[in-house]
């Protein structure tokens, strides 16, 4: 096993519970339907979780060409998978057994941490693109800048805005800088 394999193995562990905690969450409220008030933007932030998660896991693919792994550096994707995990379940809402949920009111209530926390994630991924693809000679890793960077100042102002259309145009442009980036920053895996 090489040194990649060991590694992003503990990664996939902690991508795999996010990803497994949304889906959950996603599950529950088709299942309670009934008592759900929707919200879109709410919605749409789950979304933006999701796709975090997924360029995470794929963008670690171009970490494989690193001939060593030194503790700090395991020790910063560990802390940033730790961040996109807590990022995302702040975005899920507990399901209560009785009375509605209502996304609306939750997203009003929790919105600001969720989204800061994404602002978060967002500003340390530009730091690790950039560090990591000088250190990779991986190009594209600091081409992805061209989404994340928008994506973190769409966020940040969107966190500390106290305006809820500040959030849902946010989210709508989070989308669209998702499928930018999955669409022509994203490479394939080879």
């Amino acid at each position: 096993m090489r040194a990649f394999d060991y590694v992003i193995t503990l990664f996939a562990f902690v991508y795999a519970l996010a990803t497994a905690h949304l889906l959950t969450t996603v599950a529950e409220l088709i299942r309670e339907r009934a008592r759900v008030r929707f919200s879109w933007v709410h919605a749409a932030w789950m979304c933006v979780g999701l796709f975090e998660i997924l360029a995470w896991w794929i963008g670690m693919w171009d970490m494989r060409a690193l001939p060593q792994w030194s503790v700090p550096m395991i020790a910063l994707l560990f802390a940033m998978a730790t961040l996109i995990y807590l990022q995302v379940r702040l975005t899920c809402p507990n399901i209560p057994a009785e009375g509605e949920i209502d996304l609306r009111e939750f997203h009003r209530r929790n919105g600001r941490e969720y989204v800061a926390a994404f602002a978060l994630v967002a500003f340390l991924t530009i730091l690790v693109n950039v560090l990591f693809g000088e250190m990779t000679s991986v190009r594209q890793l600091i081409l992805q800048n061209l989404a994340v960077v928008p994506m973190f100042v769409i966020a940040t102002i969107a966190a500390i805005s106290f305006r809820p259309w500040a959030r849902a145009w946010s989210a709508a442009a989070q989308i669209a800088l998702w499928i930018f980036y999955f669409a022509t920053l994203q490479g394939a895996l080879n």
